[in-house]
């Protein structure tokens, strides 16, 4: 996209996020926006959330729709806010942008977790305030913001390039250990067949049967030598054959394409000295060719009419590559031109303060003097004495500067004077309120609190002041302001000023007090001011002297510090991140997009939940969820540094669901790194107490080097009871041995630290409820796929092979039979079926729905008891639990309606 279009789009952005301003806050936001927002909800809003609220199976309608439809309008001011932001070349502009779009997020999250915990659903139902209010799935859908990457290119290309150099370690490594457990094997067989060439010889019956056992084995191993020298003469014969048949076929068609172009036989193009005719030839070589090149711009021209007449479609594999190629290269283009303007950007930024400072600060620090000395004389007339310099804890001169007058009302103030003294009651904001003029407070909507919306304001603010109507017709390049840069640095060379006019002032104080009184100050004692007298404006409170049995902070006499030391101080990150590189609990994110994931929403779930039953989340659903709670807590380093974070998730679903390929694509478009601590991937590594060890490691480096993963595939072999466990998993060695420590590391993270626990399930209802929760807090469920979603897996499968699904396929047929099978089945079924032969025979022998049912067959649905299994464990989660408890709660109060209205009657 062009400047120009950048920037309507951040005036949209902004527009929309003014009006959703006026909507939440009290005071309605700006009055100068630049746009004008509408003062209240429509009437056919209202009544559809009336609607939505008048059902006993939907949540309360009006809260509920109007927080759906922040979340709606949240969730595209996000996307454009993003498109900006990775777009646009303007340097000042990128940072304001990327603050708000930070802060955006960071109330969308907000959002949604209210939704989840108001409707006690995960995720929420979104589908019927869509239905309301006219809008498509596409408005639900959050784009992952590409800068949880590109502004960390050069970090992530150093880790990439140190892990690829450890992984070679690693690889000759195990070639080396390999080749050492080979040899031993070696010797051990020599050693043996030492052993028995030691042996004593057989005699009598014993020699007989031992020679009777050798010549029948030799008869074996002789007619299975025999037959498998048969068989691949066999073969050989075969391809001999197959061989000069395909002579004679191309030999045959090219007399036939010689005979048609008008070559006549063999003989045609040889002259009577029995040589080829040079000039024949060409010629032919010549029409064959103009034939080719005519029939061939025909037919693209014929392809292209059908396509503007809407008779044919354009092949997407060749538009999309096309598009996707050009896409790349004007992207990397816009990169480059943003890495130019930012490094211009920052030198900028030194150069300018400098001129600001030698220009500026003289007559600032003057001005500083002046007022200050000017201070001195007003407080001599006001109190006849000279005053105390205020100390530099207490802020310096800043009191002087920035103290504001007395019996002012400030502007917090006034508007609470101006609202009365309900106003400050509480915290809980309203939105509407302000907006309907005479409503009553049972009307109130209230809104979830949040830690955004001033920041949200103040950007909004920004934008109004300074971009909004910025003259920009000298500067088509898109390059830095100097003006803004001047505006913002001059407080920071104030307050530098400052404190280098305070030491002078204070000096210069100290010289007139001597001067006309002819005391000197006197220095305070080593061990601080004299008892009982009054301590300086501004110092604080007297530290207290913690008594020897006070419990203070810090190891007392006779007590052990409760603080463990590190056992791995001595050793630095890298080498501790090199080793477990070479353990092999460090992988290589899988690249690719959330998109990945495919599956369709559910469009029947209002229906459903309106016939009185609960439907499982659709795909597009579990997208939704593991964005909100993995990948943007994870890659927004602002979110996390506000406590946003997430200490872990579990993705919870049938084995071939896709529960491994979201884990990888969370580490990917964070840019995280992934520890892998699986069962399968530690068993046999770090026995004994050494497993300790090594979950301290993982998560020290992890928190040293964010974000990162904790990845632990099928976590709930770690919080199964032993006797449940299976035999293979079972003993000192097994997963179980993970559990203490880490409960004890999980425990320790942080919101801020940016670390966060992946983990899957296949079978949760095997593991501690309890645990598992304190390691994962939420809880991500993959149903099996429903009719929309196989449909579009099969046609996902298919065209990943390469080929172009016709309209002729019965699709439908093909996603009905697969009915309870997973995704996983499907993409093996179409591998088992897609084999390079077969793909390169569709043109003669199309695809047919029977192909796939044979090797389809060979993996397991999702059986009617393992069904069963997922429905008892979903149902005892916390949220369902909620949710049943709810329903009772608005069914008993029908019945008492009912009733009431009855008496009445």
């Amino acid at each position: 996209m062009t400047s120009v279009v950048l920037n309507e789009t951040w005036r949209e952005a902004m527009t929309l996020l003014l009006h959703q301003l006026q909507v939440e806050l009290p005071d309605g936001g700006s009055e100068s926006g630049p746009a004008q927002a509408s003062k209240a909800p429509s009437a056919r809003s209202r009544a559809a959330a009336a609607k939505l609220g008048a059902g006993k199976k939907g949540p309360p309608g009006e809260v509920f729709d109007y927080h759906a439809l922040a979340f709606v309008n949240y969730t595209k001011i996000a996307s454009l806010l993003e498109d900006v932001y990775d777009g646009m070349v303007h340097p000042q502009k990128r940072r304001q942008v990327k603050v708000v779009l930070d802060a955006v997020l960071g109330r969308l999250l907000e959002v949604w977790l209210w939704l989840v915990e108001f409707e006690a659903r995960d995720p929420p139902s979104l589908d019927s305030v869509l239905h309301d209010h006219k809008l498509t799935w596409a408005s639900l859908d959050l784009p992952i913001p590409r800068y949880f990457r590109d502004d960390f290119t050069a970090l992530l290309r150093q880790r990439e390039e140190l892990l690829d150099a450890l992984l070679i370690q690693k690889e000759a490594a195990d070639a080396e250990r390999e080749a050492a457990e080979a040899a031993a094997a070696a010797r051990s067989a020599n050693d043996a067949d030492s052993d028995a060439d030691s042996r004593p010889a057989l005699t009598g019956a014993a020699a007989v049967l031992a020679e009777s056992d050798a010549a029948a084995a030799a008869e074996v191993k002789a007619a299975a030598a025999a037959a498998l020298i048969r068989r691949i003469e066999r073969a050989r014969a075969w391809r001999v054959h197959a061989t000069r048949m395909a002579e004679a076929h191309a030999a045959e068609a090219l007399r036939s394409d010689l005979h048609g172009l008008g070559a006549g036989d063999d003989n045609a193009l040889v002259g009577g000295d029995g040589f080829v005719d040079v000039e024949a030839a060409s010629n032919l070589i010549t029409r064959v060719a103009r034939g080719h090149l005519v029939r061939r711009e025909v037919r693209i021209l014929r392809n292209e009419e059908l396509q503007l007449l809407g008779m044919q479609r354009e092949d997407r594999r060749e538009m999309d590559a096309r598009q996707a190629a050009a896409d790349s290269a004007a992207r990397a283009r816009k990169k480059a031109v943003q890495a130019d303007h930012e490094a211009e950007y920052l030198a900028a930024l030194v150069n300018v303060k400098q001129r600001i400072y030698e220009e500026e600060g003289p007559l600032l620090k003057e001005q500083m003097e002046g007022q200050i000395r000017r201070w001195f004389l007003s407080h001599l007339r006001q109190t006849g004495k000279w005053p105390d310099y205020p100390s530099e804890a207490a802020g310096g001169s800043a009191k002087i500067f920035l103290e504001p007058p007395a019996n002012v009302p400030g502007p917090a103030a006034a508007a609470a004077d101006a609202d009365g003294p309900a106003a400050g009651r509480g915290k809980r904001t309203t939105f509407g309120a302000n907006r309907r003029g005479g409503d009553d407070d049972d009307d109130h909507i209230p809104v979830p609190p949040s830690a955004y919306l001033t920041d949200i304001q103040a950007r909004v603010l920004t934008y109004v002041g300074e971009w909004q109507n910025k003259d920009e017709s000298d500067n088509f390049e898109q390059r830095h302001d100097d003006d803004i840069i001047r505006a913002r640095a001059r407080p920071d060379i104030a307050l530098e000023l400052r404190v280098q006019v305070d030491e002078v002032m204070r000096v210069e104080l100290e010289g007139i007090k001597i001067k006309f009184t002819g005391k000197k100050k006197k220095k305070k004692k080593k061990g601080g001011a004299k008892k009982g007298a009054p301590r300086q404006a501004g110092a604080g409170p007297a530290p207290k002297t913690p008594k020897p049995d006070a419990g203070g902070p810090g190891p007392t006499k006779g007590k052990r510090s409760k603080r463990s030391k590190d056992p791995t101080a001595e050793f630095s990150t890298e080498e501790l991140y090199g080793e477990l590189v070479l353990a092999g609990i460090v992988a290589k994110p899988v690249p690719g997009e959330l998109t990945d994931f495919v599956g369709e929403p559910n469009h029947l779930a209002a229906s459903l939940r309106d016939a009185g039953i609960e439907p499982d989340p659709s795909y597009a659903d579990v997208r939704r969820a593991v964005t909100m709670y993995a990948i943007v807590p994870l890659g927004a380093a602002a979110l996390a540094a506000r406590g946003a974070g997430n200490k872990g998730i579990l993705i919870a679903g049938p084995r071939g669901c896709g529960k491994s390929m979201l884990a990888q694509r969370i580490a990917w478009l964070t840019g995280a790194n992934v520890f892998d601590l699986s069962p399968s991937n530690v068993k046999g590594k770090y026995p004994g107490k050494e497993v300790n060890m090594l979950l301290h490691k993982v998560f020290k480096v992890a928190k040293a080097m964010p974000p990162s993963i904790v990845l632990i595939e099928d976590i709930d072999l770690i919080f199964t009871a032993p006797k449940k466990l299976p035999a293979e998993h079972r003993g000192p060695t097994g997963p179980r041995r993970l559990r203490k420590q880490l409960l004890k590391q999980v425990k320790s993270l942080k919101p801020q630290g940016r670390v966060m626990v992946v983990a899957t399930s296949a079978q949760p209802w095997l593991a501690d409820f309890k645990s598992l929760t304190k390691v994962t807090p939420r809880i991500v469920h993959i149903p099996r796929p429903d009719y929309a979603t196989r449909a579009l897996l099969w046609r996902t499968f298919i065209e990943a092979k390469g080929l172009f699904l016709p309209d002729a396929f019965d699709l439908s047929t093909l996603a009905r039979l697969s009915d309870g099978y997973l995704a996983g089945a499907l993409s093996a079924a179409v591998d088992a079926v897609l084999t390079p032969i077969r793909a390169r025979s569709i043109a003669s022998m199309p695809l047919s729905v029977a192909e796939f049912i044979h090797p389809l067959t060979a993996h397991d649905p999702l059986f009617a008891e393992d069904d069963a299994k997922w429905r008892k464990w979903l149902a005892k989660l916390p949220l369902a639990k909620a949710l049943r408890r709810k329903k009772e709660e608005a069914e008993a109060a029908e019945a008492d309606r009912k009733k009431n209205a009855r008496f009445r009657r």
